[in-house]
C-alpha cells in the first residue's frame, strides 16, 4: 500500500471522494437510526417528552464540571421491579460537548441507557492523560470525558 505522500493527484482525489462518499453514508444512517429510535420512544429532542418505561418523569442530574474533565448531561427515573426493588433507568444527552445554548443540530437529543465508554492512555514519558470517554450509542459523537490521570 502506498503512503499517501506517494499518491498521484488524481488518487489524492479518488480518496477525497470516497471519503465523502462514507461521510455522507455515515450521516444518512445516523438519520435513520434516530428516526426509527424516535418512533419506539428512546429518543427524544427534550427530556420532558421522554417517557420512561415506569412512566415516572426524567430528572436531570447535576453535571459535574473538574480539573478531571466533564460528565455528559443525564437524567434518570425511578422504576419499581417486579418483586419490589428500585432501579433507576437512565438517559443521557447527546450534543455538541462544549454547545450550552442550542445543542448539536445533527445530534441526538436524550436518548434512553447509557453512552459506550471508552478508557484511553496516552501518556508519554513526558505528558499525556489517562481516562474515560464517553460517546453516543447511536451517533458515535464524544459527549463527555473523565480524566483520572494527568501528568
Amino acid at each position: 500500500m502506498k503512503h499517501p505522500e506517494h499518491l498521484t493527484e488524481k488518487e489524492k482525489e479518488e480518496i477525497r471522494q470516497l471519503d465523502l462518499k462514507i461521510a455522507a453514508a455515515q450521516l444518512k444512517r445516523a438519520s435513520y437510526l434516530r428516526d426509527v429510535f424516535r418512533s419506539r420512544g428512546l429518543i427524544a429532542p427534550t427530556l420532558e417528552e421522554l417517557k420512561s418505561d415506569s412512566g415516572e418523569p426524567f430528572i436531570r442530574e447535576e453535571r459535574i464540571r473538574d480539573v478531571w474533565g466533564y460528565d455528559y448531561e443525564k437524567a434518570s427515573a425511578i422504576k419499581k421491579t417486579r418483586v419490589g426493588l428500585l432501579v433507576k433507568e437512565r438517559a443521557y444527552l447527546c450534543r455538541e460537548m462544549f454547545d450550552e445554548k442550542d445543542g448539536d443540530p445533527n445530534g441526538c437529543g436524550w436518548v434512553k441507557g447509557e453512552p459506550s465508554p471508552v478508557l484511553y492512555n496516552n501518556i508519554s514519558l513526558l505528558s499525556g492523560s489517562a481516562g474515560t470517554e464517553y460517546y453516543c450509542q447511536l451517533c458515535g459523537k464524544k459527549i463527555g470525558e473523565h480524566q483520572s490521570v494527568i501528568s
